[in-house]
């Protein structure tokens, strides 16, 4: 569910699709399938967030923090199920070529930032079953030890950004599914 844009492009209805989706369902999918894991002792439940949840990135406030949201879901149903054989892992796509948000842009992406296919994403969410892993991300490197830096020094983050032009990438990145939203 695309959610970017500035926040005072979004209604109240958009706010609240955009917490059903990308958030509510989620949780309640879990709730209604995790019964039957429990009584079985095994199972897996997999939610797919997005690395942009690291980043504190303006035009993607409601997508960054419905992604978020997600992450800290699952990590602490993580940790509520485990001791009952239940395992949960949370999936980070970065930037997903031939489908999503990435996709819907039409943006190529700037020079040094690689994309992952479609494929990859179903590659890492296998391995995370397999292994029960509670995080696995699907992102080029850089990505993977900026979101490390967002999530330890998100004010630097917000520092720093606009002088490596990522503001005009979010904005860019926001604009384009808006019609989705």
């Amino acid at each position: 569910m695309p959610a970017g844009a500035k926040l005072e492009t979004f209604s109240i209805a958009e706010i609240d699709l955009a917490l059903d989706v990308n958030l509510r369902a989620g949780i309640v999918l879990s709730r209604s399938l995790v019964p039957p894991m429990l009584a079985r002792r095994r199972g897996q439940v997999v939610f797919v967030s997005s690395l942009a949840a690291a980043f504190p990135t303006p035009a993607l406030t409601i997508c960054n923090a419905t992604k978020a949201a997600v992450t800290r879901y699952a990590l602490s149903l993580r940790g509520e199920l485990a001791p009952q054989g239940v395992g949960v892992s949370v999936v980070h796509p970065g930037p997903i070529r031939e489908a999503g948000m990435w996709a819907d842009t039409n943006l190529d992406p700037p020079t040094g930032l690689t994309t992952r296919s479609p494929a990859q994403v179903g590659d890492a969410v296998v391995h995370a079953i397999e292994t029960n892993r509670a995080e696995v991300s699907v992102a080029p490197l850089g990505l993977r030890v900026a979101a490390v830096v967002g999530r330890a020094a998100p004010t630097a983050v917000v520092r720093f950004a606009p002088r490596l032009g990522a503001y005009e990438l979010t904005d860019a990145m926001a604009a384009a599914p808006r019609h989705k939203r």
